[in-house]
């Protein structure tokens, strides 16, 4: 004869075989879950605890809480989180409203919350080694440079004491097709300003190329900046402009807004009568020219702000301010 608990003798030499009348599992969708991560906890009886004098119960033994139970079927599930990195040990139970008497109980599940990973911090643009580079010659239209990674951005800015020859191309540098950023002319100052870049496609030295709409005897000066940082070697112009400014010890760059891109760079350069002297605006770095000429930079803008860059120079005099605002991505 077999009962839910033993099974009978059917010779004289058979002794009773007992079955444990009762069993649970327990399983949780995953044991090592991060700060804040939701854990699913699944207890299966091996029968229908309907018709039974018990029910099935989860229960989180480090608090001693039933979290959840069912007075018939097979499963009961719950959920569970800590917001901190934290222990808790789990079981399933066959029980009475979840307490005492207790028929069977699974084998603990211990769930470890570890604290959440930071992200990384942002990537931030920065100059690259060897540049700037700078020259001053008449009828100047070459510069040589030298890319340190693909990807990197490069730039060219020209100035000249002309307002009707303009730069017609820029080729070379071991960079990609290069882009004019800005063309501001200064009509009180006889001056013309222009900013070209590119994304540098190949490393190693080589001269980047200017043509000019008309041959010139005049002494133009060349600067090349290198910035190293974009995730995917892309540039765009988020702003551009110039500025003519009066006679002054101060230098204006023009006020340019950044965009929503979290990689930005406001690139300028000017041209003093007198000597550059300094920046006095937070953020920005001065560099000059072997002939006094000041140009700026800052590779950590904040988005959607507004930038003004002031520098000095001295004696005052006049001086035509250009500048840019780079995004990277």
């Amino acid at each position: 004869m077999t009962t839910p608990t033993q099974t009978s003798a059917t010779t004289t030499s058979d002794t009773f075989t007992y079955t444990a009348q009762y069993s649970v599992t327990l399983a949780a969708s995953t044991t090592a879950p991060q700060a804040g991560q939701t854990v699913t906890l699944t207890a299966t009886a091996n029968t229908d605890v309907g018709p039974t004098p018990y029910g099935l119960s989860i229960v989180d033994t480090t608090t001693n809480t039933l979290l959840a139970h069912v007075g018939t079927g097979t499963t009961v599930t719950t959920t569970v989180t800590q917001n901190t990195a934290t222990t808790q040990n789990y079981v399933g139970r066959i029980d009475t409203q979840g307490g005492d008497p207790v028929a069977a109980t699974s084998t603990p599940i211990t769930v470890t919350w570890t604290a959440t990973t930071p992200p990384p911090p942002p990537a931030a643009l920065s100059e690259a080694a060897s540049f700037p580079v700078n020259s001053e010659s008449d009828g100047n239209s070459s510069i040589a440079v030298t890319p340190q990674k693909v990807g990197d951005l490069l730039i060219v800015s020209m100035q000249l004491h002309s307002t009707s020859v303009e730069v017609k191309s820029v080729s070379g540098g071991n960079g990609g097709t290069w882009h004019r950023a800005t063309r501001f002319v200064d009509s009180a100052n006889t001056l013309s300003y222009e900013v070209w870049y590119t994304s540098a496609t190949r490393t190693g030295t080589a001269d980047i190329t200017l043509t000019y709409s008309a041959p010139t005897a005049l002494p133009i000066e060349l600067i090349a900046d290198s910035f190293t940082g974009a995730p995917h070697g892309s540039w765009s112009v988020v702003a551009s402009g110039g500025r003519s400014n009066a006679a002054s010890s101060a230098i204006y760059w023009p006020r340019l807004t950044s965009g929503k891109a979290s990689l930005q760079l406001y690139w300028g350069a000017s041209e003093e009568h007198t000597a550059g002297t300094g920046v006095t605006t937070p953020g920005f770095v001065a560099q000059d020219t072997a002939n006094g000429n000041e140009f700026i930079a800052d590779p950590s803008l904040a988005p959607l702000t507004a930038y003004s860059p002031v520098g000095t120079d001295s004696p005052a005099n006049v001086s035509t301010a250009v500048g840019v605002i780079f995004a990277a991505s």
